[in-house]
């Protein structure tokens, strides 16, 4: 069965338009989307539901929030090649 769901999209345009550092930093414009911390540390949620609750995938492989930063305690993206944005 269809589930409702609200998708908001960061298209290519925007994020050639804006400076954005990483793709959380991308993800902080985004109505209902909150990023903490900072660093290492840093969580994102969703609409209200923690970052054990937010689904981050990368080609399909998931990804912990904390790993879609360069700056994080795991490998990071490459900012280049991001499509748009969807939460």
């Amino acid at each position: 069965a269809d589930a409702p769901a609200s998708i908001s999209v960061i298209s290519r345009e925007e994020l050639d338009s804006r400076y954005y550092r990483d793709g959380t930093d991308a993800l902080k414009s985004v109505p209902g989307v909150v990023v903490t911390g900072g660093g290492d540390t840093t969580d994102i949620s969703i609409r209200g539901m923690g970052s054990k609750y937010t689904l981050i995938l990368v080609d399909g492989k998931r990804q912990s929030t904390r790993e879609t930063r360069p700056n994080s305690d795991g490998p990071g993206i490459e900012q280049g090649w991001l499509p748009p944005l969807q939460a």
